[in-house]
């Protein structure tokens, strides 16, 4: 299911057109001129809240700035509103922001397009004006997508197309919600950054999030101070892990080790931690691996002189 039109943005639905029937009130409330599109003036007190508002927090001080421009200068661009089946109701579906500092600047009706859209449709919009305008954190957002997958039973591909962004943009951002409630709020809250908390989301246990999280805080750790700590931590349990696999050879496997070497004619050796391990063969040329490996009897026919032994004619 592709959403092409809602993935190049908000502004194919503000595309000079004649609406159509269906996307207008049956009887229109104030028209104002609206480049081609109907804008209706409508009650604030008629307007209900998105109920896929994907987000939950707004700075009280840019929300009274805004209040004061639209004292002076009213609201520059529409809200999207849908109705509801309930009379004289509607639905927000972009404009959050715009819609409570008019609250907040006393306005009584607010300048709206109407349209007649799918509940669906409904989040992906909000979502797409809030990442538009860069209002989401990266939690919300996080949160936001994880919600549009579950309601819509979308896949990462569908999401992807439905906001404009490639699908491993989205899954990078779905991996937010992997992260401890603590290091989430600490992101939330602006006590780290989203750079941290993506490196912070690669760890698979919490409590290695945690401990890096008080060293973030702490010792305010920089990014690249963060990422330094993660690479050297998987570099020494790679060592380590290497070392724990090799085992010094016992006497029974240096035994087992001797006798391969005087069947085969060459260096064998085997390195083996109790349980499982490895047998490494030496070779010294093509003709010698085809000789090794018939041997073996894996090797079918006859490998024939060994090409560098000096002729005898």
């Amino acid at each position: 299911m592709a959403h092409k039109a809602l993935g190049r943005g908000l502004n194919a639905l503000f595309a000079t057109h004649t609406p159509s029937n269906e996307t207008l009130l049956e009887q229109p409330i104030r028209k104002i001129d609206g480049d081609g599109v109907d804008v209706h003036e409508i009650a604030i007190n008629s307007i209900k809240p998105n109920r896929h508002q994907p987000r939950n927090y707004f700075d009280p001080a840019t929300l009274d700035e805004l209040a004061q421009s639209i004292k002076l200068h009213g609201i520059a661009q529409p809200l999207i509103v849908t109705k509801t089946p309930v009379t004289d109701e509607y639905e927000l579906v972009a404009g959050e922001r715009r819609l409570r500092a008019a609250k907040m600047a006393g306005l009584a009706t607010v300048p709206c397009i109407v349209k007649q859209m799918s509940n669906q449709k409904r989040f992906e919009i909000a979502l797409i004006e809030n990442l538009q305008r860069e209002d989401l954190n990266a939690l919300e957002e996080a949160i936001a997508l994880d919600n549009l997958m579950k309601y819509y039973s979308l896949t990462q591909d569908q999401v992807a197309s439905a906001i404009g962004k490639s699908r491993s943009t989205v899954a990078n951002i779905l991996r937010f919600l992997r992260l401890h409630e603590n290091v989430q709020a600490a992101l939330k809250s602006g006590t780290i950054t989203e750079g941290h908390a993506k490196c912070l989301a690669g760890l698979q246990e919490h409590a290695e999030q945690l401990f890096y999280l008080e060293k973030i805080i702490k010792e305010k750790w920089t990014v690249r101070d963060l990422e330094n700590a993660l690479h050297e931590k998987n570099t020494k349990k790679k060592k380590e892990g290497f070392a724990e696999r090799i085992i010094t050879s016992t006497p029974e496997i240096k035994k087992y080790e001797e006798t391969l070497q005087r069947t085969l004619g060459r260096r064998v050796e085997i390195q083996s931690d109790g349980k499982k391990g490895w047998i490494r063969f030496a070779f010294y040329s093509p003709w010698d691996l085809d000789m090794l490996l018939k041997k073996l009897n894996l090797f079918e026919g006859d490998p024939g002189p060994n090409p560098e032994t000096p002729s005898t004619v």
